[in-house]
């Protein structure tokens, strides 16, 4: 069988170039998009010919398998399925990996080095708090996924001790690690394995109070006040920046609209000069339109106040200017994480999922809150990140810790006096003030139960 080779090259600039002969001098033919899958013809030297099986560019013609010392292609030896067709790649996603832990470092090597060389990687945020263990993951990941994309999350932009620089500034040196090892972090169209492809748009965001519309708790004192983030303490922002109002958020979403006109989306032989053109483009030209950010483009993806330990979560979780973003775009579906809760729900058509590792501590002694159907197991235990889809096939509902609740039940904002047991421990209710609803563990106790379980314990919360 003859050698079938995936192109690799090309990101941000619309594929490799491809000419009609082996001359480097012979006519130029266009481009071969990022992720096309071709089978060898001849190969001379470094000259490859190609027949194209899968994805967008000339049928046939001459490329370069090196480029200044790059790899354009590499052989794909997972690329074609048994009957000869050319195997369709998957989108997988998580976030919230956090290698910082040495637990979850080996959970990133431990990931196989084959299984997904064509396949997708969605890595919403969290990574690390170091621009080296930052580097280290990143090109981890990208050694075992055929291409990543990847948005910063707070973590990632912490200063840490000896680094010189602000939180603007380090945003800058992570967006350019991403472009110096391949890691994406501009919209892009990834083949699905047909005639169609799947539109990636990575959404950079920051969190800000006026997010939380939400009634505070009432009845109850100790309530620890947002301020107690590390994010405080750990970013830097040079003035007038500052996480008391929405100017960082409104920083980090204006990034969004620097990788324009850069970004290259060939529909109708253009290219797409700003957000608004993007969420423009015809949606019959993607099989799938999926985003992802880190932090919450609605606040129905946060439970409500009185099942949160941190009961003021939700002034740090989330951006009303991130959520007009993915409004306008309209995806299938959109990834987020920051809030370590397992999550899978649907509103306005668009399909909402978190998938967070968490860190070692909270899998051990909370995995009830991250754990869900296809992503780690009730015990904490896992060893791949969530399957989103394949080609533009999604899978199922997952039963998600408190997303399998507002499948029964409706949100309920202004019961903002009675809270969960798991919730009271650090409160002191005033007098005549709130109640508690009584049930033990630490987490949602229908999370791991059978559905019909889950639906009457669920219910018992209203």
């Amino acid at each position: 069988m003859a050698e079938v080779w995936e192109v690799v090259g090309g990101v941000g600039k619309g594929g490799i170039l491809v000419r009609e002969g082996k001359a480097l001098s012979s006519q130029e033919l266009g481009r071969l998009e990022t992720g096309s899958l071709v089978r060898q013809e001849e190969l001379c030297g470094e000259r490859l010919s190609f027949s194209k099986l899968a994805g967008a560019g000339p049928e046939t013609g001459w490329v370069s398998l090196k480029v200044k010392g790059c790899d354009m292609l590499r052989k794909s030896s997972d690329a074609i399925t048994n009957s000869g067709e050319a195997r369709r790649p998957r989108i997988w996603a998580v976030s919230d990996i956090h290698t910082n832990h040495r637990d979850n470092l080996k959970w990133v090597e431990n990931l196989s080095m084959t299984e997904y060389q064509r396949d997708v990687l969605l890595l919403a945020g969290d990574v690390a708090e170091t621009l080296e263990n930052l580097e280290k993951s990143l090109v981890a990941l990208k050694a075992r996924f055929g291409r990543v994309f990847f948005v910063p999350g707070n973590h990632d932009l912490w200063v840490s001790k000896g680094e010189d620089m602000d939180s603007r500034e380090k945003l800058q040196k992570v967006r350019a690690l991403c472009d110096q090892h391949g890691v994406e972090s501009r919209p892009a169209a990834v083949q699905d394995g047909s005639s169609h492809r799947i539109l990636i748009v990575p959404l950079f965001s920051w969190y800000h109070a006026s997010f939380d519309t939400e009634p505070d708790l009432q009845g109850w004192e100790g309530i620890q006040p947002p301020s107690i983030a590390s994010d405080f303490v750990k970013t830097q922002w040079p003035a007038p920046l500052s996480m008391e109002d929405t100017s960082v958020a409104k920083l980090l979403d204006l990034e969004n609209d620097s990788c324009y006109p850069r970004c290259l989306i060939e529909e109708a032989d253009r290219e797409v000069a700003s957000f608004e053109e993007l969420c423009e483009l015809p949606r019959d030209s993607f099989s799938a339109i999926i985003s992802f950010s880190h932090f919450l483009p609605r606040l129905e993806l946060l439970p409500e106040r009185r099942f949160m330990s941190f009961h003021n979560l939700a002034k740090i979780v989330g951006s009303t200017i991130l959520g007009s973003r993915v409004a306008r775009l309209s995806p299938h579906c959109h990834v987020f994480g920051h809030t370590h809760y397992s999550w899978d729900m649907t509103l306005d058509g668009v399909r909402y999922l978190q998938a967070a590792l968490g860190s070692p501590s909270e899998r051990r002694l909370d995995p009830g809150r991250l754990s869900g159907d296809g992503f780690l197991a009730p015990n904490g235990t896992g060893t791949t990140p969530l399957l989103v889809c394949q080609a533009a096939n999604f899978g199922p509902k997952r039963r998600s810790a408190f997303s399998t609740f507002y499948e029964f039940n409706e949100r309920r904002p202004e019961v903002c006096d009675v809270i969960a047991s798991w919730c009271a421990r650090s409160l002191t209710k005033i007098s005549g003030g709130g109640g508690v609803i009584s049930l033990g563990g630490v987490s949602p106790p229908w999370v791991c139960a059978e559905e019909a379980t889950a639906r009457h314990m669920a219910k018992e919360m209203i």
